[in-house]
């Protein structure tokens, strides 16, 4: 979206890329263990137990409570996942009263399967419900040839871009590859020598591994009977490379991710575009 003020914006993504950020800035919903007993025996609506943190969750359980009867959610809000969320879920499984439903990132469910946290749900899932979701997403939810969980929340990798500074560097349309992105980035800094098409945040792995990913990369699989670990291959040597001169070359600003230090790019017209969820 644009404004009428000098800092307008806009943004711009592709599905590609948008296919690679389900990996970085994605949560899915994963099945526990427990069984409720009284449904089972026919007394009444199923009631299932569903953790998470996700803003706005407690609404639509909420809603969906209220909208039929055969289904009753008892959601709890618990920390997100790294700030004692996954801590309080791995508890509860050791205890034997973990949730039914639980959020999970995407990373992490490899994880929570190798423990033996988490269901498989493959019988559950048929092909119809299956295609509702991006095949990339669904891969993110499988492992071994066997689906624990349904993606919840995909995002697109996203660059937003100044556009009264692309209009200055004679750029009439956004990059739509990486090639072009490079190209721009000469066109920006060329056009106003102190700005930068977009800054490096060599503390945060995750736009990084989106874009290798993009590239065909596949860090890690699981394999006969162990994990299949790898960074060493074709396309993730080829991204560090893009990256490694885009440095080099001065191209781009090189600071940690929503620092100080970024922030007063952004304000001093010194980063002119941002990829990111």
């Amino acid at each position: 979206m644009s404004s009428s003020s000098p800092s307008r914006r806009r943004t711009y993504g592709s599905g590609l890329v948008a296919a690679a950020t389900a990996l970085c800035l994605a949560g899915l919903s994963a099945c526990g263990s427990s069984d409720d007993t009284d449904s089972a025996a026919g007394k009444g609506p199923v009631t299932i137990t569903f953790w998470g943190w996700a803003k706005g969750t407690q609404e639509v359980v909420d809603a969906y409570n209220a909208s039929q009867q055969d289904v009753r959610v008892n959601f709890q809000e618990i920390p997100s996942g790294n700030a004692g969320g996954y801590a309080k879920i791995s508890n509860a499984v050791k205890a034997g009263n973990a949730p039914d439903v639980f959020n999970v990132e995407y990373p992490q469910l490899p994880d929570f399967v190798s423990r033996g946290a988490v269901q498989d749900i493959g019988e559950h899932v048929s092909d119809d419900l299956a295609s509702k979701y991006l095949p990339q997403a669904m891969q993110m939810t499988s492992l071994g040839g066997t689906t624990w969980a349904l993606p919840l929340d995909v995002a697109p990798q996203t660059f937003y871009y100044r556009e009264d500074v692309f209009e200055k560097a004679g750029i009439t349309t956004p990059p739509k590859t990486w090639d072009e992105f490079r190209t721009d980035a000469e066109k920006v800094k060329k056009a106003v020598p102190d700005a930068r098409i977009a800054t490096f945040f060599p503390d945060d792995p995750s736009t990084f591994e989106a874009m290798a990913w993009q590239a065909g990369a596949q860090w890690f699989k699981a394999g006969t009977d162990s994990w299949k670990v790898g960074f060493q291959d074709a396309a993730t040597n080829k991204t560090a490379a893009y990256w490694q001169k885009m440095v080099d070359d001065d191209l781009v600003q090189v600071a940690p991710s929503f620092s100080q230090q970024w922030t007063a790019s952004l304000q001093k017209n010194q980063t002119v575009g941002y990829l990111g969820a």
